[in-house]
């Protein structure tokens, strides 16, 4: 199981993209946590820092 969810996670996409005007957020993105809120929390804070550095 613990190498199924490093496979999935590896498949997540990045908050920064190659569009310098789009950032993804959302607990499907990868953060290092399950898809649950903790994961959307840190989702979010890091979609706001990549943001803030633009």
């Amino acid at each position: 199981m613990a190498g199924t969810v490093h496979v999935i996670e590896m498949k997540r996409p990045a908050a920064r993209t190659r569009r310098t005007n789009l950032v993804l957020a959302g607990d499907w993105t990868a953060t290092g946590l399950p898809a649950m809120i903790e994961g959307a929390t840190r989702s979010g804070q890091t979609a706001a820092d990549v943001l803030q550095t633009q």
